[in-house]
């Protein structure tokens, strides 16, 4: 949704019509698959109401592009569509910290919460390239300074996060197909390398307008953020398994001991070590334990 809004905003802007950039998907159809994605799962329940008026004041922002009379002169129309795209940053950000907490086990988690972080930064850069190739030249003008940092740095987290991900797979043994999927997510290709290494230069996003259009840009981030999250449903399907089968190992511990203090004269509290002791070594033990 992010990254169609802010597209959506940036043809707008330009007096483009229709209802994106060329090329990009409806906003339309990422707000409804939005909608449905946060009502599917129950357990965000405390964040919905957080979630949902946040998201509400987004698009409210950014359906006044759509009104340009609406509008208080370019400079202010600049800060606004890059308030649109941070807000759009800020809230995605409390959803990773969200997923963080979810995944606090085993090794397939590790890789995982990193990896999220990666296809994040991806999906951030693909949203601010291709509406700012969108853009009027008077718009790219005046966006504030911090623009280019802020993607020079979400560049750099991507390098970063490759990284962490890769001595992860050196050092913790996966399943060979996983193992392929992950390898490959963190494999940027040509391309979208020398995309990266143009727009952390001084002038790189105004030189990178002449030589590459939204729709192109769209096409080729889109396909590795594909790529990266048929990794990422390989690994939850690892972590959701992980999560059963300790589920399944701190109930029999607990049943274990509960029967040996029947039989046993076991202090309370050395029970209760013993039970804190078994259920945190739980997750370590192959399922056959």
């Amino acid at each position: 949704e992010r990254g169609t809004t802010s597209a959506w905003i940036a043809s707008a802007a330009n007096a483009a019509g229709g209802e994106a950039a060329a090329g990009v998907p409806a906003v339309s159809e990422t707000r409804a698959a939005t909608d449905d994605t946060i009502a599917e799962y129950a357990e965000w329940r405390p964040k919905k109401q957080t979630l949902t008026s946040e998201l509400s004041l987004l698009r409210g922002s950014a359906n006044l592009f759509r009104h340009p009379v609406l509008t208080a002169g370019a400079a202010a129309d600049a800060r606004a569509f890059f308030s649109v795209m941070s807000g759009y940053a800020a809230l995605i950000e409390l959803l990773c910290n969200y997923v963080d907490l979810q995944l606090r086990y085993g090794r397939h988690a590790a890789i995982l919460r990193s990896l999220v972080r990666f296809k994040e930064a991806m999906a951030f850069e693909r949203g601010f390239l291709c509406s700012t190739l969108a853009l009027p030249d008077r718009l790219f003008r005046l966006l504030p300074s911090t623009a280019a940092d802020d993607l020079a740095v979400c560049v750099q987290m991507q390098m970063q996060l490759a990284t962490v991900v890769d001595a992860m797979l050196t050092s913790t043994p996966l399943d060979q197909a996983i193992h392929a999927l992950v390898a490959a997510s963190i494999t940027l290709p040509t391309v979208m390398r020398d995309i990266q290494e143009q727009v952390v230069t001084d002038s790189g996003l105004a030189s990178l307008r002449d030589d590459l259009h939204a729709a192109e840009c769209w096409d080729i981030f889109t396909a590795h953020i594909e790529k990266t999250r048929h990794a990422e449903q390989a690994l939850i399907a690892k972590v959701k398994q992980h999560m059963r089968n300790r589920g399944a190992v701190r109930a029999f511990m607990f049943r274990l001991l509960e029967r040996l203090r029947g039989n046993v004269d076991i202090d309370k509290k050395t029970f209760q070590s013993i039970s804190a002791k078994s259920v945190s070594t739980a997750g370590s033990l192959p399922p056959s334990q």
